[in-house]
């Protein structure tokens, strides 16, 4: 009867286990997949996102871009762009921060310059980070910008990806303007 229980015990350690590398694969997005350039002329942005391991979701309500959802559902990832006609990018930058503080994110890095800024924290088991970029499209100053949600324990498999996304954000070469 004591074996049966050592077997069962470890039968569920390793399918635990196999159940984590399983997600953990599903979201390594960079060391051995390939990246796909997502542009969208009519926002007026470029970056790159991961070819594996996300399926596209329906943007968040009010959010003109594009939303993915990690195959397992455990992260997410929303790339878009607002126009700040009637904003400073200052103001934007305080009201971005401070609504995620009022949804209940603690925020623990910040930086940034005239032109950019980044800022990660935690939210429930979750780490959140965005990064935003100033730029002119079609004469309208715009905030283009990403951000990511992951449980806390895939850190190390999101820290490629969100390196990637940095590197790459960029306003299209081509943005249509009306």
């Amino acid at each position: 009867m004591l074996w049966m229980r050592a077997a069962c015990r470890f039968a569920r350690v390793v399918c635990l286990a196999l159940a984590s590398l399983s997600i953990a694969m599903v979201v390594t997005a960079d060391a051995s997949s390939t990246w796909r350039r997502h542009v969208d002329n009519r926002l007026g942005l470029s970056v790159d996102l991961p070819a594996k391991g996300f399926v596209a979701a329906d943007p968040a309500p009010g959010n003109e871009g594009i939303r993915l959802v990690a195959s397992d559902g455990s992260g997410e990832i929303s790339v878009y762009s607002v126009p700040l006609s009637s904003m400073s990018f200052s103001a934007f930058r305080r009201q971005l921060i401070e609504g995620a503080r009022d949804y209940g994110a603690r925020i623990t890095y910040t930086a940034g310059g005239d032109n950019w800024f980044v800022f990660s924290g935690l939210w429930k088991d979750q780490i959140v980070y965005y990064k935003v970029l100033l730029k002119q499209v079609c004469g309208t100053p715009t905030a283009h910008q990403f951000h990511l949600r992951y449980p806390r324990n895939q850190k190390r498999s999101y820290d490629p990806v969100i390196a990637r996304m940095d590197d790459t954000l960029r306003s299209s070469p081509q943005p249509v303007c009306r």
